[in-house]
């Protein structure tokens, strides 16, 4: 069994909850966050950057689900409140995470319009 550490995060003079984390199963030596990411969908492509992820037409961007799953959502354009919620962010379902597959290839994939912001873990 891979051991479990937890390290407190330090901001100004408070602590932030702990981001847990865990022993990568390829080497013990490293470690690996196990906190979800925040993630943008921009003109420019996902930002930050995720392996694999597809622009289209300046607008949409595709992030292959082997990526991680995604958790939350926050819309560009709020029509479901989600900036109502605590975080700013839904949480994810099928009514507003949008899942296709590439004909082509075969490959699945998250569809997310430019402005879109996400949560992957």
């Amino acid at each position: 069994m891979k051991p479990n550490y937890s390290i407190p995060l330090l901001i100004g003079l408070s602590v932030v909850n702990p981001v847990s984390l865990q022993a990568n199963t390829i080497d013990d030596d490293v470690l690996i966050t196990q906190s979800p990411r925040q993630y943008e969908c921009t003109p420019n492509g996902v930002e930050p950057n995720v392996s694999g992820s597809i622009l289209a037409g300046g607008y949409y961007c595709y992030v292959p689900i082997s990526a991680g799953k995604v958790i939350g959502i926050a819309p560009n354009f709020d029509f479901m409140g989600c900036r109502n919620y605590a975080s700013g962010f839904c949480p994810a379902n099928s009514d507003n995470v949008t899942v296709t597959t590439d004909e082509v290839t075969k490959k699945v994939y998250y569809k997310f319009s430019s402005g879109d912001k996400f949560l992957l873990q």
